[in-house]
């Protein structure tokens, strides 16, 4: 049975996905750097998508450093809401474990424009100390 959209997830929540240090863009429009496209796909177990629902973090006291731990240490993280997962046509349900209860996952197919779809409006929560600066080399994945 394909998962569910479960709307206990509201649209306004926010959800943080680890970031590839190797996968950010520099956007000459917002002048900043910004996680690529390549952030926003299913796993390569072909598992959905994993984020974690800060709310849920709140409420186990868990913080956005929590999430980038000992294998994530040099990762970032970054956010987007339920409700535009959801207008790019992605499902969000919790898939919570014992050790990682804010867990869940956004499914859906994720072809280019909708992983593109996906980035564009993503927050930093840790980002990169140099945002401001331009990459020397430019990621052609955009």
């Amino acid at each position: 049975m394909p998962p569910t959209d479960d709307p206990s997830i509201k649209d306004t929540a926010r959800l943080f996905r680890r970031i590839h240090p190797q996968w950010i863009v520099y956007d000459q429009n917002r002048r900043m750097r910004r996680p690529s496209s390549r952030n926003f796909n299913d796993s390569q177990d072909k598992t959905p998508m994993s984020v974690y629902v800060e709310e849920i973090a709140i409420q186990h006291n868990q913080t956005p450093s929590d999430f980038l731990k000992d294998e994530w240490s040099h990762h970032f993280l970054a956010a987007i809401t339920a409700g535009w997962a959801r207008q790019c046509g992605q499902k969000v349900y919790p898939s919570a474990t014992k050790e990682e209860p804010a867990h869940a996952d956004v499914a859906g197919r994720k072809p280019s424009n909708t992983r593109s779809r996906l980035a564009q409006p993503a927050e930093w929560v840790i980002g990169p100390s140099n945002l401001n600066e331009p990459l020397v080399e430019e990621n052609n994945d955009e």
